[in-house]
């Protein structure tokens, strides 16, 4: 059985394709985004109990 596709079709089809691919990309950066959130905040922490342990053996 051979299906065959309007143009309208394919470019309703290419449309949804691009969506897909654009959420691709945005899910990806705001991952990223999160990561280095996480990263900043748990190197933050971390700065912060050093430093604490620090002035305690002072």
């Amino acid at each position: 059985m051979k299906v065959i596709f309007s143009n309208n079709d394919l470019e309703l089809l290419n449309g949804c394709k691009n969506n897909i691919k654009n959420n691709i990309i945005k899910n990806s950066i705001n991952a990223l985004d999160t990561k280095n959130t996480i990263l900043t905040q748990y190197r933050e922490l971390i700065f912060e109990r050093v430093g604490f342990e620090k002035m305690i053996r002072e």
